[in-house]
């Protein structure tokens, strides 16, 4: 079990016959093909659940429909590398001790201040191009939720945000680094 690891390649690494090979691309060895070529060439597990069937899923559960909460969706986010660690040691959305399944969804109003302002609380995409962009020189982690836990966030975004202490599986954990050190203080991974 555990969660499914990987290194993600720069191109300088890339040999034919591995996905996004371009040999016109050799000599770049800070950036990668994009997650949406190379994350199903691991796993289709590892595919974030569609923005429309997480809406409809939401919905539901606005409308009442608590059985709907129970259904898992899978979600993921840039973040550090010992943040995503601590997600996957923990089980939890932000990676804190204490995994609560009695959580309730952050408010809309608190969603709302997240979006604004960032880093209030963890927030997730169903976008890989959203989560391209913030895993890039950090690391990308795919969790698999219960819609329960989940609340609106950036539309922009495709962002749904959950409490720090909601349980979540982790799925997948890629080093999107190329080796190099990461810098920790640009990290705006919970934006």
């Amino acid at each position: 079990g555990g969660p499914i690891r990987h290194v993600d390649k720069p191109y300088s690494e890339l040999r034919e016959g591995d996905v996004g090979y371009d040999e016109d691309l050799l000599d770049i060895s800070d950036d990668s093909p994009l997650l949406e070529d190379m994350l199903p060439s691991l796993s289709e597990e590892l595919y974030p659940t569609s923005e429309e069937n997480v809406q409809s899923i939401y919905k539901k559960l606005q409308s009442g429909a608590t059985a709907a909460g129970e259904t898992e969706v899978v979600l993921c986010r840039g973040t550090t590398g010992p943040q995503a660690e601590n997600i996957v040691k923990l089980k939890t959305a932000g990676g804190v001790e204490g995994a609560d399944p009695n959580v309730l969804p952050v408010s809309e109003e608190t969603a709302r201040l997240q979006v604004r302002n960032g880093r209030v609380v963890p927030e997730y995409t169903t976008d890989l191009s959203v989560a391209d962009r913030f895993s890039r020189e950090h690391y990308l982690i795919i969790v698999k939720v219960k819609a329960k836990y989940i609340t609106r966030g950036s539309v922009s975004e495709s962002g749904w945000v959950i409490p720090h202490t909601a349980p979540v599986e982790p799925v997948g954990i890629i080093d999107r680094t190329y080796g190099h050190a990461e810098n920790i203080g640009q990290a705006n991974a919970s934006k």
